[in-house]
């Protein structure tokens, strides 16, 4: 197949389906709106705007993104063109001047407008989802608030990013001293809807009574607010027991886990949550709150624990139950490492991606 992507190409999600499709063989092509590459795959990269200009400047770049798109789509003699996150701009509607359209939703594209979604062209979001050939989405949650936003999509498909088991290992992990645990709040983007500030006052009040308890905020994010977050850290004395690394690679990712004990998600809203399964390839437990999507991946008791959303309290009592109890603590991280190995292996969810690729083609969906 010859397939074209129309997505970010520094995103890992997008990485992993490109470097899957590769290794099948697939001629892929990435239209990307961040500069970057992946090996076997040919990239062109456009600036659809997103760079600080004067706004006509920024316009004159999203129309030239757009006619490129249109060239690419109209000239390129593409099996499968596939929109990877919706942007609230043409782009996806566009792609689905192709046959055989694909658009992925992430989450943040679709969120509700009532519960801090972006407001801006909706309609064009809309039509572009309710004219694709097919929408996939991760879980059920988002499958349910893409259909809020559009009703007559044609069809949608539940396909899990999912983990690349070979990237990840529990063959190395250690687990901390019992004196010094380890919790790490990991989100590529350091914002208030994922809870990182509860993260750090849950922190102030277990150092009350394990004062060597350790704090990872790996992610980047708005500069205001993360200053607004270190000088938290300031404020209750934690400064010897928060780390921010800032943006980091996916392989230091790894790296960070094989040395964590226990991975901390306190969202107020989130639609999937994948970086709790990345931690439990490693075999690491969550404590998350059951918000959104994530509440299909951390089971309490099992997994992982569970607590309610904005609740510093409750995320810090769960906190010191994992601290006293290290076998409790190992015993949840080998079952979310089964869980993920058994239903989130990426492997799986690519050859159902590509099957569906194959399926599209050769018209079998009405």
């Amino acid at each position: 197949m010859r397939i074209l992507y129309i997505s970010d190409i520094t995103s890992i999600h997008t990485i992993r389906w490109v470097r899957y499709m590769v290794k099948r063989n697939h001629e892929v092509v990435v239209l990307s709106v961040r500069p970057g590459e992946v090996k076997g795959a040919k990239v062109k990269y456009i600036d659809p705007g997103d760079k600080p200009a004067p706004k006509w400047f920024r316009i004159l770049r999203h129309l030239w993104f757009i006619l490129n798109e249109w060239y690419m789509i109209k000239t390129g003699r593409y099996d499968i063109v596939h929109v990877h996150f919706l942007r609230a701009d043409l782009t996806g509607y566009i792609a689905t001047y192709h046959p055989h359209s694909v658009i992925t939703t992430w989450g943040s594209d679709v969120k509700p407008v009532s519960i801090g979604g972006n407001p801006n062209h909706i309609e064009i979001r809309k039509s572009a989802l309710e004219r694709a050939s097919i929408v996939t989405v991760v879980n059920s949650y988002l499958e349910e608030i893409t259909r809020e936003l559009a009703p007559d999509i044609k069809r949608t498909e539940v396909i899990p990013f999912g983990v690349d088991l070979s990237q990840f290992s529990n063959r190395y992990w250690k687990a901390g001293k019992d004196e010094e645990t380890r919790f790490c709040y990991a989100k590529w983007l350091l914002a208030p809807h994922y809870g990182p500030d509860i993260a750090i006052k849950a922190l102030g009040q277990v150092v009350e009574y394990y004062p060597e308890t350790k704090l990872i905020m790996l992610g980047n994010g708005d500069e205001a607010y993360i200053d607004e977050l270190k000088q938290m850290v300031m404020k209750l004395k934690l400064q010897k027991n928060v780390m921010f690394t800032g943006q980091i690679k996916s392989d230091d990712l790894v790296k960070i886990f094989e040395r964590t004990d226990v991975l901390l998600q306190p969202s107020r809203w989130e639609s999937y949550g994948v970086v709790i399964l990345e931690a439990a390839a490693v075999g690491i437990p969550t404590i998350a709150t059951q918000v959104g999507g994530a509440a299909d991946l951390t089971l309490d008791g099992i997994t992982g624990l569970t607590v309610p959303p904005d609740n510093a309290e409750a995320l810090a009592d769960a906190m010191i139950t994992l601290v006293n109890d290290v076998e409790y603590r190992n015993e949840l991280g080998r079952n979310a490492y089964d869980l993920v190995s058994k239903l989130y292996d990426f492997k799986v969810h690519s050859e159902s991606m590509e099957t569906l690729y194959k399926d599209l083609i050769d018209k079998k969906f009405s």
